[in-house]
């Protein structure tokens, strides 16, 4: 290696490590950085360290403060914050602890002023940093309360469940008191809910708790922080390392109970938590779903009669964990609509694609749509409308996805589907299709082929329809 560029290299590293790493020194409360005196740093009673001046003069209190909440959804969690506090007001400044980074060190005070100056930007080498301490005490500064929050949701959760429970635990067997007022003397109406067990992996040293019904069905096991249920449900939860495994198991009971499994015979409400699996999924499906649940709408003739007005529910798609209000023969071909009477009592309607010939007006999206024949095997269907009124009108199928083109005056639509079964790309035979299909318009397919369309987009089987009307003038 050429000894100039070694030098260099060497000179860089040094100049690196001079840049991240400042020497600091503390000795007898004086704070120096890179030998510079910056302030001095001294212990107040209640583990607090107060930041002065060199003359004396407190500008701060700085602490660690770790927030523990046992009893929370999650289990056992801890949080950590750098509390400040000026020596002249009780109020109190959190700030974010991150102590990433910056070198370890047993020395408390050395590692909180390495924080004040690395992360706060409070001190450096030159001194101490007013403009930053002035901004950051210039506005409230708040403790992030996430825990706190978690803690209050898990214990509402708790006082709706647990105390209706009348729980009773006896060796390594779960019981239950129905009766509150046979509940000073439990074991005159117990009944009996379940057993746990408790493992101990000698190897790894990590504790493992089962919990069975009153059948002496595995109902939860609880290993490395988590849940896992015997319908396939996985939740965490975290335990309190500092306690024993015994002191743990009533609260992996609770959590169980709150969870909705309450033991004694769970094959029998297996079918009623499954169902409740079910209802979220489906509402969660329901936020990226096409379907129209209880909207504004309008019903038309399609010569623009007004027929009726109200809630409109139109699935395109069952929802798999949702069992749909129609049978799969009329899921996009049959549209429900909720009137009110003037007597506040609620009048259904239901209208179909085909044999009503209706036009759907939804006021949320500001969209129409209407039944279309095609020249598939599916049931005529309500599509959207994207371009009518012309000689060629275009439809999505909202239940497929693809686009429909349909000619005013006939009554079957072709279907513009790029992709095909077995087929990357029928790009080709669409244009084909296209073609015979608008075959009153000369040289139909040598336009469509040199255009080199994407009928999977909106925009380009839009200029069909266009090209289609050019034909026509």
């Amino acid at each position: 290696m050429n000894p100039l560029k070694a030098l260099l290299s060497i000179l860089c590293i040094t100049f690196a490590c001079r840049v991240v790493a400042q020497k600091i020194k503390i000795k007898r409360d004086v704070v120096r950085i890179d030998k510079q005196e910056v302030c001095k740093i001294k212990k107040v009673p209640h583990q607090f360290f107060e930041i002065c001046t060199l003359e004396g003069k407190p500008l701060f209190q700085v602490q660690r403060e770790v927030q523990t909440a046992v009893a929370t959804h999650e289990g056992y969690q801890s949080l950590l914050h750098i509390r400040f506090k000026k020596p002249t007001s009780d109020t109190l400044y959190y700030a974010k602890h991150n102590f990433e980074g910056l070198p370890f060190t047993l020395n408390s005070k050395k590692m909180f002023i390495r924080f004040l100056s690395k992360k706060m930007q409070f001190i450096n080498e030159k001194g101490i940093n007013y403009d930053k301490i002035n901004e950051f005490f210039s506005k409230s500064r708040p403790k992030n309360d996430r825990i706190d929050n978690a803690e209050q949701a898990y214990k509402e959760a708790y006082d709706s469940i647990i105390p209706k429970m009348g729980m009773w635990i006896e060796g390594n067997r779960i019981y239950r008191i129905k009766e509150k007022k046979y509940r000073k003397n439990p074991k005159d109406t117990a009944r009996y809910m379940g057993h746990f067990r408790i493992y101990n992996d000698e190897k790894s040293g990590f504790y493992s708790y089962s919990v069975y019904d009153a059948k002496r069905m595995l109902t939860a096991l609880h290993q490395h922080h988590y849940f896992q249920f015997f319908d396939g449900l996985q939740l965490n939860f975290a335990l309190d390392p500092y306690k024993q495994p015994i002191e743990h198991i009533r609260k992996i009971i609770d959590r169980i109970m709150i969870a909705g499994y309450t033991l004694e015979d769970m094959r029998s409400t297996k079918s009623r938590i499954i169902r409740k699996i079910r209802k979220r999924k489906a509402e969660k499906a329901k936020e990226t779903s096409d379907n129209i649940y209880n909207q504004e709408a309008i019903v038309y003739t399609l010569q623009g009669e007004k027929i009726n007005e109200g809630l409109l529910t139109l699935e395109f798609n069952e929802l798999l964990p949702k069992k749909s209000r129609f049978n799969i023969h009329s899921i996009g071909s049959e549209a429900m609509l909720v009137t009110t009477r003037p007597d506040s009592t609620q009048q259904t309607t239901f209208y179909k694609a085909r044999k009503d010939a209706v036009r759907i007006y939804l006021k949320a999206t500001d969209s129409y749509y209407r039944g279309v024949r095609t020249n598939g095997l599916t049931a005529t269907k309500f599509n959207k409308e994207l371009m009518v009124g012309g000689a060629l009108e275009l439809y999505k199928s909202m239940a497929f996805g693809y686009f429909i083109l349909k000619k005013r005056d006939e009554d079957k639509g072709l279907i513009v589907s790029k992709g095909a079964l077995f087929k990357e790309d029928n790009t080709t035979a669409v244009v084909e299709q296209i073609a015979a299909y608008l075959e009153d318009c000369p040289n139909i397919k040598e336009k469509l082929t040199a255009l080199a369309l994407d009928y999977a987009k909106e925009s380009e089987v839009k200029k069909v329809v266009e090209l289609y009307h050019q034909c026509q003038e």
